[in-house]
């Protein structure tokens, strides 16, 4: 009996020896670590807190560093912590650790924080933007056009930048980033410029200058237009760029046709400038959307090529169908007005031609009796008139193209008479 009792005690002790030896290593197989502290005696706060302690001890003392050849400027940029920053995986090794009781090692994922604008900065401080070649319109002087060469530039591509700048944290080297620039090129060019700014057309007419108001209103309205630039697909408005002929802008009275006859009118004359600049507007092949013939035909331009406008109701406009700008010259003095357009040649050599279709006798003439005998209106002979345009490459015509289809009143001779009772007197 007392061999079986230890015979049993025996088995018990071994059975005890084995369900503790049991327990004690399944607990603490249990029970691993994360970077070297055991998760069972430290808190997951305190295991987070040294982890990441560690990481911002070993970022501090590293840089980012970016350069970037600027042509034969380098530029360097430098960036450390907290604008380097990290992340860990300590949560995933914390719960592998309890699980599986392996000893786990964390790892970091660094990153540079607002790496976009970052990015953006660097490329704008160090990129050039190319210049074109341009031109400065200076219609007062002599030499009419300024030049000015085009510049290149250069610039950092973005995507690379970016790219390199998150392979070099991603291994956590931070190795130094070298960038160079890449060549732009202009993309206009001074003798772009030189070929954009060919006269393509003149056209003056001529005044009595001793008619001193009507050479005032000339001289006013061809000022006016003096340096006007119009770009691709504008439109030029004469009453617009002119404005309103009234006294207060300057405007004096002189004749002016209305009704069919010659009256006094501020502004008279200037149709005489719509006119001229109507001339040079067709030889330089730009689309006219607007133009109306005079009610009687004027003697300082041919029939069909003459443009009145009245206020601003009646207008003369064009429009700049070019590619380019289009570049308005006037001068007025001397009893000529003339027009200049400068702009990208069309090719074509433009010639106007007039054609008398019919010539309309003017009516008998009209008696009327007053203080003196002097003429009040001058006859003038009716007209029916086609206008047309010529287009020429190398000397060949190359087409006829009609551009209008007018009539002219005529107009008969007024006389007035001194009365016998006046002459008495």
């Amino acid at each position: 009996m007392v061999k079986n009792n230890k015979k049993l005690n025996v088995i018990i002790l071994a059975l005890t020896i084995l369900v503790s030896a049991f327990f004690t290593c399944g607990f603490y197989s249990k029970r691993g670590s994360v970077d070297g502290l055991p998760v069972n005696k430290v808190s997951c706060r305190e295991i987070v807190k040294r982890v990441n302690e560690n990481y911002v001890k070993l970022i501090k003392d590293k840089q980012l560093l970016i350069t970037v050849n600027q042509k034969n400027n380098i530029k360097r940029f430098s960036f450390s912590y907290p604008q380097i920053n990290f992340t860990t995986n300590v949560y995933e090794c914390m719960y592998m650790a309890k699980n599986t009781g392996k000893c786990c090692k964390t790892t970091a994922f660094y990153y540079l924080n607002g790496i976009d604008d970052i990015v953006n900065a660097i490329c704008y401080e160090c990129s050039k933007t190319p210049i074109d070649a341009y031109v400065e319109f200076k219609s007062k002087k002599q030499k009419k056009f300024e030049y000015f060469d085009s510049e290149n530039g250069y610039f950092v591509d973005k995507i690379d930048l970016k790219k390199k700048i998150l392979n070099s944290l991603s291994n956590g080297n931070f190795a130094e980033i070298g960038i160079d620039v890449i060549d732009k090129s202009a993309q206009v060019f001074k003798d772009d410029m030189l070929k954009r700014t060919k006269l393509l057309s003149a056209f003056s007419t001529y005044y009595d200058e001793n008619n001193t108001e009507r050479s005032h209103n000339i001289a006013l309205a061809s000022k006016l237009i003096n340096g006007c630039v119009l770009q691709k697909g504008e439109q030029f408005s004469f009453n617009k760029t002119v404005g309103e002929r009234t006294k207060e802008r300057g405007f004096k009275k002189a004749k002016i046709i209305s009704k069919g006859e010659f009256v006094e009118g501020y502004g008279g004359g200037v149709c005489q400038v719509s006119t001229t600049l109507y001339n040079a507007v067709l030889l330089a092949n730009l689309l006219v959307t607007e133009r109306h013939q005079h009610s009687l035909a004027v003697g300082y331009a041919e029939p069909s090529f003459d443009a009145m406008v009245n206020g601003r109701y009646v207008d003369f406009r064009f429009e700049n169908t070019t590619e380019f700008p289009i570049y308005i010259s006037s001068t007025a003095g001397e009893g000529a007005i003339s027009f200049y357009i400068y702009g990208l040649h069309s090719g074509y050599e433009i010639k106007k031609k007039s054609v008398i279709k019919k010539i309309i006798a003017p009516p008998e003439q009209k008696i009327c009796y007053g203080d003196e005998d002097k003429i009040l209106q001058y006859e003038k002979s009716g007209i029916e008139s086609e206008g047309y345009l010529e287009y020429r490459k190398n000397g060949l015509l190359v087409k006829v193209k009609k551009i209008s289809q007018d009539f002219y009143n005529p107009t008969r001779l007024i006389v007035q008479k001194k009365t016998k009772s006046i002459a008495k007197n």
